[in-house]
């Protein structure tokens, strides 16, 4: 029997057998009752916890190489087995010309200009494959998930399924010679064998439905004292390794948040990044949540100067600026935002204006009608750092200057020192009609955008061979309309779940992909 130094000499061996031993023990513990627990009340002792979050950390730091000659890797791609080089030269007229998404379209751009050996270290060699854009779903935590039901079933109902009108869909094995044609000339004829192709993107039964979706990817920030998650949440090993104990109102929300989008930037096909947080919840299924934010070609996020606007300019000091910082590049944004590909680079590779933010914009606890002299900035780090560093680089209009991603109540509460706070949801006002007004129905029309994404949406045996597009979708929501709500803390969990999986089977509020016709 190999030790235990030889065994991570293989990680892709050593991640299924862990993925194997989960499986088997969440199948377990389900019997018993004990899968789904999210909350700290679990039947998992704090010893197998920590040691469960130990493995999931283990699997991390061996997944990005792979000496398993089984284990297919771009690097390796010859060209595909139906279509010669030449052919594919002959045939690409036209096909350049197909419409892509802009998420796809940065991700076909980046892959030309060098980035296409970064796929090898991907985490899912199906959608590295087939050249498809992810979305980061990285969530900022205060401990526990209380959601992780509802989010199982909603990752549950998009495992296993492909998009039809991406450029490769197999069938039985194969790809139509239509998006063969196409995949090839959008990747000069490197695109795997079909074979590979067809072994890579097989449904398998892994025990993170997580990993058995090719759409999302998810990151989670909690204390670095938190036990973290089960085996059989959905979270268990999505944990971001370099975590900080986080405070409302210090630069310490904004470290975290920056070391979640440092985790999601080492996957190669994270285009687009979300930030959440553990009280929120999808208000659309999976494939609609990702094609709107696929075909948006702007960050979420209020970096904008737009008239009547408050930025809360009290909170800005003249000793923050600096020779590229100036007054008029602050900003106010909101707490929750998605952000491109290259604004989290440049957010996780900035320390100039961070230095800035950590020595000056501070928040001393001071109640507002007890500091008449304004000695505390109430300076909220969280709500101006992202959107002020964007106008500094002179981005604004590479964002859609409205940030709403998640749609938040905020009301008045006379007993809070800081009146001004998101409404928490009590059981008794949540119900079906609760989250339709969510969603804002008299700006944001449903109806065509889920179906729109529905049928972009099939499993293997579903794929089309008469692709026209590539992860395009004619029918969008505006930019403003919210795709998630919060704030939904731990105690109305069950009734959250209750609801909205009832929700999912009322026409006119779809929740979950499985209850959408896919014809």
């Amino acid at each position: 029997m190999r030790s235990v130094g030889q065994q991570r000499q293989n990680p892709a061996r050593f991640r299924r057998l862990s993925c194997v031993l989960a499986f088997a023990l969440c199948s377990a513990t389900a019997a018993n009752g004990l899968c789904g627990q999210e909350s700290a009340s679990s039947s998992f002792s704090n010893q197998q916890r920590l040691l469960s979050t130990e493995t999931a950390h283990v699997q991390r730091r061996l997944h990005s190489r792979s000496a398993d000659p089984s284990d297919y890797r771009l690097k390796e791609s010859p060209l595909t087995d139906a279509l010669t080089l030449k052919q594919v030269k002959g045939e690409c007229k036209g096909v350049t010309s197909l419409r892509q998404s802009p998420a796809q379209a940065e991700l076909t751009t980046r892959m030309a200009a060098g980035g296409a050996d970064a796929l090898q270290f991907s985490d899912d060699q199906c959608a590295a494959a087939l050249r498809m854009p992810k979305v980061a779903l990285m969530f900022l935590t205060t401990g526990d998930m209380p959601h992780g039901k509802l989010w199982r079933e909603w990752f549950e109902s998009i495992a296993g399924r492909r998009f039809m009108k991406a450029p490769l869909w197999l069938r039985a094995g194969q790809l139509p010679v239509d998006n063969l044609r196409a995949a090839n000339c959008l990747q000069k004829g490197t695109g795997l064998p079909l074979s590979k192709i067809a072994q890579l993107c097989a449904d398998h039964n892994s025990a993170n439905v997580i990993d058995r979706q090719h759409l999302f990817t998810v990151y989670v920030h909690n204390p670095p004292m938190h036990v973290g998650y089960d085996m059989c949440s959905p979270f268990f090993g999505h944990e971001v390794e370099d975590r900080v104990n986080t405070q409302w109102g210090t630069w310490s929300l904004t470290a975290a948040t920056k070391s979640l989008m440092k985790a999601a930037l080492k996957e190669p096909l994270n285009e687009r990044f979300v930030l959440l947080s553990d009280q929120c919840v999808p208000l659309y299924p999976p494939a609609t949540v990702y094609t709107q934010l696929i075909n948006e070609d702007k960050s979420r996020i209020n970096a904008c100067v737009q008239d009547g606007e408050d930025t809360n300019i009290y909170r800005f000091s003249e000793e923050m600026e600096t020779e590229k910082f100036k007054k008029t590049h602050w900003r106010k944004q909101w707490s929750r935002f998605t952000l491109l590909r290259r604004h989290a680079e440049l957010v996780v590779s900035d320390t100039e204006l961070e230095a800035v933010f950590e020595k000056y914009c501070v928040n001393l606890g001071i109640p507002l009608e007890q500091d008449p002299e304004g000695k505390d900035k109430h300076c909220l780090p969280d709500q101006h750092y992202v959107g002020t560093l964007l106008a500094v680089h002179g981005l604004e209009d590479e964002t859609d200057c409205t940030g709403m991603i998640v749609n938040e109540d905020w009301k008045w509460d006379t007993n809070n020192p800081f009146p001004i706070r998101p409404k928490g949801y009590q059981k008794w006002e949540i119900d079906i009609a609760l989250f339709k007004k969510l969603r804002q129905p008299s700006l944001c029309k449903a109806d065509d955008a889920l179906f729109s994404a529905a049928r972009l949406v099939g499993h293997v045996s579903q794929a089309q061979s008469n692709s026209t597009q590539l992860l395009y979708s004619e029918h969008m929501l505006n930019s403003s309309c919210p795709l998630f709500a919060r704030k939904f803390p731990f105690e109305v969990s069950e009734t959250v779940f209750t609801t909205l999986r009832e929700a999912a089977r009322d026409e006119s509020l779809f929740l979950l992909d499985k209850y959408v016709s896919y014809s």
